[in-house]
């Protein structure tokens, strides 16, 4: 064989590997976690300082709960796959950030199925928080819900447990906290849902949702009814605390 010969060889050989390895990373980048992040700095001007992010008063900037996150998700067989999602709230432009850079923000795994249960464990929305939908409109701002409302609660070590729909209509889910990670409370803490409907109003023009909570010490009911008429939409969300010796809260929110 003539040296030439052999070197040409050698280089086609090169190339089919690179190619190879090229389809490999590209396949391997698919399957990769995401990466994501938001950035959001406002400015305020407040004559009581009621709702703002460090209750101040006058002109202030503000951080509206600025994160980065990793999430994704690894197929087990075509019914189960395993989630984890990584976040954290990011506090470096504004004075928060001297002392706290980081706070933590929703971080779990779980498994999730397509016909049956998704239970997720570590730290999550609880779903009285999440049984909100997408009624609050002012929701990442220092007009939403958890500045005025109690039970809007992200809470760690626990476990959260979403049902399949069942009977084409409805799922029922549910919050439940490890008691011996909560050794301060007397009290079993947990939170549960019934849902109805589709929270972004597109596979059915209608949200409904009844959610119990006994977490943080506070027992409070919530309704929340949201339905869409062609451009408009209507929703109202209500939440009592169990105790009558508590505030009632009450939100109503028109979109349009």
């Amino acid at each position: 064989m003539r040296r030439d010969d052999h070197e040409h060889k050698k280089s086609l050989l090169s190339v089919a590997l690179l190619s190879v390895l090229s389809v490999t990373s590209i396949s391997a980048l698919a399957d990769s976690p995401t990466g994501y992040g938001r950035l959001d700095i406002t400015l305020t001007n407040s004559e009581h300082g009621f709702t703002t992010q460090n209750r101040k008063e006058g002109t202030v900037l503000e951080n509206n709960f600025s994160r980065v996150g990793v999430k994704g998700s690894e197929k087990i067989n075509d019914d189960y796959e395993l989630l984890y999602q990584m976040e954290v709230q990011v506090n470096g432009a504004t004075n928060e950030g001297d002392d706290e850079v980081f706070k933590s923000r929703s971080t779990y795994f779980g498994i999730a199925s397509k016909t049956m249960d998704t239970v997720l464990v570590g730290r999550n929305d609880t779903v009285m928080k999440s049984s909100k939908g997408n009624v609050e409109a002012f929701d990442l701002t220092n007009a939403a819900y958890n500045r005025m409302i109690a039970s809007q609660d992200r809470k760690a070590d626990g476990i959260t447990y979403y049902s399949p729909t069942i009977a084409g209509a409805f799922t029922i889910n549910g919050t439940y906290l490890v008691d011996d990670n909560y050794e301060g409370s007397d009290e079993t803490q947990y939170a549960i849902s019934v849902i109805s409907g589709d929270k972004k109003l597109k596979k059915q023009n209608y949200y409904v949702a009844g959610a119990y909570n006994t977490i943080g010490g506070v027992d409070a009911y919530r309704a929340v009814g949201q339905v869409k008429m062609g451009d408009f939409k209507v929703a109202c969300s209500k939440t009592q605390k169990a105790k009558p010796t508590l505030t009632k809260k009450v939100i109503r929110t028109f979109l349009l």
